[in-house]
């Protein structure tokens, strides 16, 4: 069963670092350019490889204009969860549906990074000069509080997935593995397959996203590690935090994409990315809401506007 098609309202909102205003943001422009020709004029699409690379990079540094803080995360999940409606954000009832399994909920569950902390080189782990580290500082931004990586997620299913990379159980590399077991075991939704995990689910090395969701990784995936892997460029300025004004950190480093997937090189990670961009093709859900966060932090994926983009930087 394909993902459920839910009208999600254009209710965006644009955020002040000092304070959390709201106001109605419009949806994306639509010109003669093409359908987002606005939003991508002056990039060039056309190249490949590591121009295609560097210039989408560039396109999302420079359109991400408005950093969303780990604190404000839950304040954004009414407007970009993929189950929405009018109704829920005036009464507040906040209807999501959950990453991975796709249950509807009230309330947003838990926050899921897609790119485990653990695996993100310390990107989405901060020092805070004594040698203290932390994943959830309210004052954080970056990688670790982006509203197209973080995402809603079942406390459970959260728990099971751990810090394990994504995986298809059934390619050669991994076919003669024991132990690989499906969460959760009975009720509905979708689930994922886990292998190597403690009775508590948590210690996975690998788990297997089911088909709905694979595609929706992959494009989440590529984003994360084309916006924050290091290619020269760093934010400026700085965030408030309870009227204190604290500097950006380097929001960017050596995301290898062998720390996400469960593949020995770089190059087979890429075939599955690829793979798995086809397999679960861009739904009316992704795109309702990559023009929500765009509303609030200016930018888009550029895998859901165009998934061939995928084939072409690899």
């Amino acid at each position: 069963m394909r993902k459920l098609r839910f009208i999600l309202p254009i209710l965006a909102a644009t955020f002040s670092l000092a304070s959390c205003d709201w106001i109605q943001i419009n949806p994306k422009s639509k010109t003669e350019e093409g359908e987002y020709g606005a939003f991508y004029s002056g990039y060039n699409l056309d190249l490949k490889g590591g121009r295609l690379q560097n210039e989408l990079q560039k396109l999302c540094w420079e359109k991400h204009t408005q950093w969303v803080t780990y604190g404000q995360l839950n304040n954004y999940y009414k407007l970009t969860s993929d189950h929405n409606s009018a109704e829920a954000i005036a009464d507040g009832s906040n209807i999501n549906q959950y990453f991975y399994n796709g249950a509807q909920k009230t309330g947003y569950g838990t926050r899921e990074h897609v790119w485990p902390c653990a695996n993100s080189s310390q990107l989405w782990v901060h020092d805070d000069g004594a040698g203290n580290h932390y994943v959830d500082r309210s004052y954080y931004v970056g990688g670790g509080s982006d509203l197209f990586h973080v995402r809603t997620c079942d406390s459970n299913m959260n728990t099971a997935r751990g810090n394990s990379k994504f995986v298809d159980f059934d390619d050669p590399e991994f076919s003669s593995l024991s132990g690989i077991e499906s969460y959760p075991a009975s009720g509905s939704g979708w689930k994922i397959k886990i292998q190597g995990h403690d009775e508590n689910y948590e210690y996975a090395q690998k788990c297997e996203p089911d088909d709905n969701m694979k595609g929706d990784i992959a494009r989440i995936v590529v984003y994360v590690w084309l916006h924050y892997a290091e290619r020269g460029i760093t934010p400026s300025g700085s965030v408030n935090s309870s009227g204190h004004m604290i500097p950006y950190k380097d929001m960017t480093g050596a995301l290898e994409l062998t720390n996400i997937l469960g593949y020995s090189t770089a190059e087979r990670c890429q075939e599955k990315l690829k793979e798995w961009n086809k397999l679960d093709p861009v739904s009316e859900v992704e795109t309702l809401r990559n023009d929500t966060v765009q509303g609030i932090q200016g930018n888009r994926n550029p895998f859901v506007d165009y998934p061939e983009l995928m084939d072409r930087i690899f």
